[in-house]
């Protein structure tokens, strides 16, 4: 019987609603360990994923049998839900996300990328950051 064999892998960036800078440090520990248990209930591998105080960053390596927006929909509901269930504080997502598939040779690079996330942030804000990953004058 034929195996598919897929290397599917995706930089995904998720903010939180109006991007405004609720993630506290300790806030994105918590967030980010929930994230990384919804991504492997929905059999998504997580490579890296770190995050700011407006959005998170996570790269995947994505299944054949699963959809992205199936996934990621499902990976910040069931998030959401969770947090605001158990913390006082509430946490909304923006809609939708950005994603952009990443080649294999390019997955060590955008992992050292997301890593380096509060250090990137001391000199550039979500906004430029965005505006540059829109107007694809960075590859992370």
């Amino acid at each position: 019987m034929p195996v598919s064999n897929v290397n599917l892998f995706v930089h995904v960036i998720m903010a939180t609603k109006g991007w405004k800078p609720v993630l506290t440090d300790d806030l994105c520990t918590e967030i980010t360990e929930r994230l990384v248990r919804n991504f492997n209930m929905r059999d998504t591998k997580v490579v890296a994923i770190n995050g700011a105080p407006e959005h998170i960053h996570t790269l995947v390596k994505l299944p054949s049998w699963r959809s992205l927006s199936e996934v990621v929909g499902w990976t910040k509901g069931e998030c959401s839900h969770w947090f605001n269930a158990s913390h006082e504080n509430k946490l909304y997502w923006q809609k939708g996300y950005w994603a952009t598939a990443v080649s294999f040779e390019e997955v060590a690079k955008v992992a050292d990328y997301i890593a380096m996330q509060s250090e990137i942030h001391k000199n550039l804000s979500f906004e430029k950051e965005m505006s540059q990953f829109r107007a694809y004058r960075i590859t992370p």
